[in-house]
């Protein structure tokens, strides 16, 4: 994991691919929650969520200029990293499990208790969309309507730390779609079959 990419490794970075638009913005109508955020971010430039995007500017512009190695070398952690799905899903694992790998400790449980606590929840200004927020992560909920914590991004991609099951798990695409809140159909048939295995795992062992 990086937080940027370096150059000597932009050779194993997947190249970003997005539809037209037109083409995205078509899609974003068939998920109605969806629908009027991305109408105002390409349509209405003087929108709020519009220009929140604007404070980092890479993000209004084309998803492509991801995959210009000069750009991706700058380090931007308050909206980017690089990594494979194995790395975050390793990452939040350790989270997951008490926080520490072997004798490398990453967080206290006091500061990982609070990763997983909400703080605050409700209907967001920007988005429109409703969100539960800890201190710097999204509270989500995993097929067992347990919570979770975690980060979904932009596109579909999304990595987060079940503690009640001491799993993580990771999810990432570069094609980028409207899904951005860990719904993503293609994340959330996976996930259901990762807490089906589980579940068959935890009956063997009875």
């Amino acid at each position: 994991m990086f937080m940027n990419t370096p150059k000597d490794q932009f050779y194993r970075a997947a190249r970003i691919h997005q539809d037209p638009q037109w083409k995205f913005l078509l899609k974003a109508y068939t998920v109605p929650k969806y629908a009027k955020i991305f109408t105002n971010f390409i349509l209405f430039p003087g929108s709020l969520i519009a220009r929140s995007t604007k404070a980092v500017a890479e993000v209004p512009q084309s998803v492509f200029t991801h995959n210009n190695p000069d750009v991706r070398e700058v380090p931007l952690s308050s909206a980017f990293t690089s990594g494979t799905a194995r790395g975050y899903a390793k990452l939040y694992g350790i989270l997951a499990n008490g926080g520490a790998d072997g004798k490398y400790r990453l967080l206290s449980e006091n500061a990982i208790y609070k990763l997983g606590t909400s703080v605050v929840s409700g209907v967001d200004a920007v988005s429109g969309l409703y969100e539960s927020y800890s201190t710097g992560m999204h509270i989500m909920e995993n097929p067992k309507r347990q919570p979770v914590f975690g980060h979904p991004g932009h596109g579909g991609q999304i990595a987060l730390a079940d503690l009640n099951n001491g799993l993580g798990i990771a999810f990432l695409t570069n094609y980028i779609t409207v899904y951005a809140q860990g719904d993503h159909p293609r994340y959330l048939a996976l996930v259901q079959e990762i807490y089906n295995c589980l579940d068959d795992y935890l009956k063997s062992k009875q």
